[in-house]
């Protein structure tokens, strides 16, 4: 193939008439340590699949290896990409007098480097990897992420100002940042955590909750309580929360079990249905079962499951205010009961000026002595003592900010998915080192009881105060 390139053969050609004009290409290959620089003079009409051959024999003293041989990917000077197996001219494919052909040299086994991306979308949890390009612009990438990866051509209205950025769930981005990957400290491997809030949906989500209000005949007095529920909750969590809140209430223990109505109709205990598969509910109703009349093992099991169960009952009132003392600052933040840690450190981070005084910085947490990553799903049960200490680095913009919690503390978590493929949602409180496990055994046992072993489980995601879980019956 040496007669492709220069030499006195093709010289000779070139003063025949009938011989169509030569060009000068100028040839860079990434050769993955380095770039290889060829000049070459070519006949114009020469196949491109046969002037790669050619190139490959200039390259290599030998044909590549199979285990060697990847692909190499090329690109015309004008921007175009190029087919190695194309087969039409030079001068076809837009080859000029001294342009520039790039190649990139991919090898098998070699990987591109890529950053993680969690992205998280309403009540999604949504994974990807991405190639790393260390000198792309912050701003570009994260375009590239919302307008091709996650929304079609535009950013919906609801989510431009309510996007959340950290690198490592520890360095917040904001989202004009043109700085590049590389300088804001992106690594290959490393993890993006995008968080869109939607704050109309989570309206929409908390529209879905309704006010139960739930009469209980205790055959020697009766009580009204209300009772506060996802509309796609399953009756048999209902009713376990139901008799939930009743224990917390009463100041004597009860010793028999209830039988549940619903519109004046028994259900069973342990029923799957949602409770918007009821069109109208007019009453719900828990009766007493006389202790001279005798309760099967469902209302025994569900009064049982109940009563062992009441201390992990969370209730406040949502009205109740909390107070935040910061320590060393002399501030004291208020809060209602109901305002997660994640966003009380946004009002201590607005109260103190973190965010005027400085343009970059991360964030640390600690509550009672232990490191978390993510504080978005913690509540308080009481007031709240806070250190924020300042770690001093030698670069400004690259500020770290500890924030050490001492209280009581709890997770809310929500737990969704499907049984028998039909939607349901329920929210459960745990304390903070209580396992998934026995948090799912528990949501478990609530929903079917001793129905469970006819229930296959699949946990399909975890993530901090998330469970996605689908639940199949099986086939007998």
């Amino acid at each position: 193939m040496n007669y492709l390139f220069g030499g006195k053969d093709l010289k000779q050609q070139q003063g025949r008439s009938d011989q169509p004009p030569a060009i000068n290409i100028h040839v860079v290959i990434n050769l993955q340590k380095a770039n290889l620089n060829l000049e070459l003079t070519i006949d114009s009409e020469i196949p491109f699949d046969l002037f790669l051959t050619g190139i490959k024999e200039q390259i290599f003293a030998q044909r590549m290896q199979d285990e060697d041989e990847e692909t190499i990917e090329w690109q015309l000077g004008n921007g175009s990409n190029l087919q190695q197996n194309d087969q039409r001219s030079l001068k076809q494919l837009g080859f000029t007098n001294n342009c520039t052909l790039y190649g990139t040299l991919k090898l098998k086994g070699s990987r591109e480097p890529t950053i993680n991306i969690i992205c998280s979308y309403q009540q999604l949890k949504i994974k990807m990897k991405l190639p790393f390009a260390p000198y792309i612009p912050f701003v570009e990438f994260l375009n590239e992420i919302l307008l091709k990866q996650i929304f079609e051509n535009e950013t919906p209205r609801e989510f431009k100002n309510n996007i959340e950025c950290k690198l490592e769930q520890i360095k917040i981005i904001k989202l004009n940042e043109t700085s590049s990957l590389e300088n804001l400290g992106f690594s290959k491997n490393c993890t993006l955590y995008i968080n869109l809030n939607n704050r109309e949906y989570q309206k929409q989500i908390l529209q879905q909750k309704m006010i139960l209000n739930v009469l209980v005949d205790l055959q020697f007095q009766k009580i009204e309580l209300n009772v506060s529920q996802y509309k796609s909750t399953p009756i048999s969590c209902v009713f376990h929360d139901i008799l939930m809140e009743l224990f917390s209430k009463l100041q004597f223990k009860v010793t028999q079990p209830f039988a549940f109505f619903i519109n004046e109709k028994e259900i069973d205990p342990y029923d799957c249905r949602l409770l918007e598969d009821f069109e109208q509910i007019q009453s719900i109703n828990l009766e007493m079962i006389p202790s001279n009349k005798q309760s099967n093992q469902l209302l025994n099991e569900k009064y049982q499951f109940a009563l062992k169960n009441k201390s992990k009952w969370y209730k406040f009132k949502l009205e109740n205010i909390i107070k935040i003392q910061c320590i060393e600052n002399n501030v004291t933040v208020r809060a209602f009961i109901n305002t997660s840690l994640e966003d009380i450190t946004k009002q201590i981070i607005s109260e103190l000026q973190i965010s005027k005084i400085y343009q970059d910085y991360s964030l640390k947490y600690y509550i009672n002595g232990e490191e978390f990553q993510e504080i978005t799903s913690i509540y308080s049960k009481t007031d709240i003592k806070a250190i924020i200490k300042y770690q001093k680095q030698q670069n400004v913009n690259n500020s770290q900010f500890i924030f050490q919690y001492i209280g009581d503390f709890y997770q809310k978590m929500i737990i969704w998915g499907q049984i028998n493929s039909n939607n349901f949602l329920i929210e459960e409180s745990i304390e903070l080192n209580d396992l998934h496990k026995e948090l799912l055994d528990y949501v478990k046992f609530k929903m079917f009881g001793i129905k469970q072993e006819q229930y296959s489980q699949k946990i399909l995601e975890q993530e901090n105060g998330f469970i996605k879980v689908n639940y199949i019956q099986k086939k007998l």
